[in-house]
C-alpha cells in the first residue's frame, strides 16, 4: 500500500465531484499525438473541504499532505491544517504545496501559525514544500465533464520537483516526484518561470500575431519556433551559470518543453495561455524577471525582443489612456539592462505592430 495523502483540490464542481471520487476510482488519460492511454486509479477517497472534522482526522492520520486549492484559497485550509496537526503528537508531517505561488511555504506557514495561535510551537515538526508543476493538462470540455466530471487528462511529462530541503518527515516513495538537496529549489522555480512559462507565453503571443489559434501549431511555425527557441535558449544558459546545473541538463528541459508545446492532442489554445499579459508582464515574472537573469550574464538580447513582443499584447488590451505609462514602465524595467537593450527594445515593437515582421524581431534577438 502506497503512502497516505491528505489532498486537498480545487472543485470544479465541488460536491459533484466528492460524490464522484468517492465511487472509489476514476478515469486518468495520458494525451498526445501517439494517441490517447486511459487507466483506472483506483483506492481513492475524497471528502469535502466543509467536513471539517473529516479533514482533521484525514490530516492527522496522513504519511504528507498536498495542496492544489489556488494561492487564494490557502486560508480556507489553515484551520483544518492547524487541527489536524495538533491530532498528531508531534509526529512529522510534510505539507507539499502545489500551488501558482512563489511564496507558498511561506504563505502557508503564516497562516497555519495563526490558527494554531499557542500551539505554534508544533511548526517546528512541519514542513512546508514549495513545488514546481509543469505538467500541462488540457480543459475539459463542457461535454467531458457533463458526462464524467472526476475524469481527467494530462501530457505524458509527470515530473514534480519539490523542496526536499525543506522536508521534515521521510522523503515520500512516490514515483517521479523530484527532491534533491544539492541545489536550491529556486532553481526549479526560475527554471518553471523562465523556460516555461516565457516559452509559453511568447509562443502564444507570437501565434496571435500570426493568426494561429492553438499552441502546438504555433510552435511548429519555424518563424515562431525561431524566436522562441532563441529566448528560451538565453534563459538556459543564464540559468546554468546562476546555479550551476550543467548546460546540458537544462538544456534537455528546454528541449523538452519546446517538443511538449508540439502536442496537438493537448488542443491548447493561443488565447488561454496568452490570456492576462498584465500578470505575465510584472517585475519578476516571466518576462520581465528573465531579462534580469539574462542580462546578470550577458545574454539578454533574445528576450528583450520577447518582452516587446509580451508589451505589443498588453498594449492591445490596455484603455488608450493607460498605454503610455505602462509602456515607458515596461521600457524602463528593460533599459536597466543596458542602454542598447532599450533600443532594441523599441526596434523590437516597432517590428511587431502593425504587421509582425519575425524576420527583423529574429535579427534584433541575435
Amino acid at each position: 500500500m502506497g503512502p497516505r495523502v491528505a489532498g486537498a483540490a480545487e472543485a470544479l464542481s465541488a460536491a459533484g465531484l466528492v460524490a464522484a471520487l468517492g465511487s472509489g476510482s476514476y478515469r486518468h488519460a495520458t494525451v498526445s499525438d501517439a494517441g490517447s492511454e486511459e487507466v483506472s486509479v483506483e483506492n481513492v477517497d475524497a471528502i469535502l473541504g466543509s467536513r471539517s472534522e473529516a479533514v482533521v482526522d484525514a490530516v492527522a492520520a496522513a504519511d504528507f499532505v498536498a495542496t492544489a486549492v489556488g494561492a487564494a484559497n490557502l486560508r480556507h485550509l489553515a484551520s483544518a491544517l492547524a487541527d489536524g496537526i495538533r491530532g498528531r503528537s508531534g509526529r512529522p508531517l510534510d505539507v507539499l504545496l502545489a500551488e501558482n505561488l512563489h511564496d507558498a511555504d511561506e504563505v502557508a506557514r503564516g497562516l497555519v501559525a495563526e490558527a494554531l495561535g499557542d500551539d505554534a510551537h508544533l511548526l517546528g515538526e512541519v514542513g512546508f514544500l514549495r513545488t514546481s508543476i509543469g505538467r500541462m493538462i488540457p480543459v475539459p470540455t463542457a461535454e467531458q465533464r457533463a458526462a464524467d466530471v472526476s475524469w481527467v487528462a494530462v501530457e505524458p511529462y509527470r515530473e514534480l520537483p519539490y523542496d526536499a530541503a525543506a522536508a521534515k518527515a521521510p522523503l515520500p516513495d512516490v514515483p517521479d516526484l523530484v527532491g534533491r538537496t544539492d541545489l536550491p529549489f529556486a532553481f526549479y522555480a526560475d527554471r518553471k518561470l523562465y523556460l516555461h512559462n516565457l516559452g509559453h507565453a511568447l509562443t502564444a503571443y507570437l501565434g496571435g500575431l500570426l493568426g494561429h489559434t492553438e499552441i502546438a501549431e504555433a510552435i511548429e511555425d519555424p518563424r515562431v519556433h525561431r524566436l522562441v527557441n532563441a529566448a528560451m535558449s538565453a534563459a538556459t544558459q543564464a540559468l546554468s551559470c546562476e546555479y550551476g546545473e550543467p548546460l546540458e541538463a537544462v538544456a534537455a528541459n528546454r528541449d523538452d518543453l519546446l517538443a511538449r508545446f508540439a502536442n496537438h492532442a493537448l488542443h491548447d489554445s493561443v488565447e488561454r495561455v496568452g490570456r492576462d499579459p498584465r500578470r505575465k508582464l510584472a517585475p519578476g515574472d516571466r518576462f520581465l524577471g528573465a531579462v534580469e537573469l539574462t542580462a546578470r550574464h550577458g545574454l539578454q538580447a533574445p528576450v528583450s525582443v520577447a518582452v516587446a513582443v509580451g508589451t505589443d499584447a498588453l498594449l492591445k488590451e490596455l484603455d488608450p489612456n493607460e498605454r503610455p505609462n505602462a509602456l515607458a514602465a515596461l521600457r524602463e524595467r528593460v533599459a536597466a539592462a543596458g542602454p542598447a537593450e532599450a533600443a532594441r527594445f523599441d526596434a523590437a515593437l516597432e517590428a511587431v505592430s502593425p504587421v509582425a515582421d519575425l524576420e527583423r524581431l529574429a535579427e534584433l534577438g541575435r
